[in-house]
């Protein structure tokens, strides 16, 4: 999760400060594509992985404990961070299509 903040965060404020001068050998439009293609990559592994961590029954509870009070529970939690970054999956793939959609249909209007 951090590393997908860290690096949106790099390249909002390369676009915001107008430096969008090439990174790394590449331009930056690549570059902005191959940071977003890896966060999807690992928003994907972790919307596989933390569910399956979180509430298979051989690593922890599908079930909300009965003992839990309400909006006290860890097992909340669990669940708000698997909905959150199945919901962060969508909007990072939204963002990849819609870049790449947006540099196919500029490049073929020249």
């Amino acid at each position: 999760y951090a590393s997908c903040f860290a690096l949106t965060g790099r390249v909002v404020i390369l676009t915001v400060c107008k430096r969008t001068k090439p990174v790394h050998c590449m331009p930056f439009d690549r570059f902005v594509v191959v940071c977003t293609l890896l966060e999807v990559l690992l928003y994907l592994s972790a919307s596989v992985v933390w569910p399956v961590f979180c509430f298979d029954t051989k690593y922890g509870s599908p079930w909300r404990p009965s003992s839990c009070p309400r909006g006290k529970c860890p097992w909340d939690s669990k669940v708000v961070v698997a909905v959150f970054s199945c919901i962060n999956l969508g909007l990072y793939l939204t963002d990849l299509i819609y870049s790449q959609r947006v540099k196919f249909v500029s490049s073929s209007s020249r």
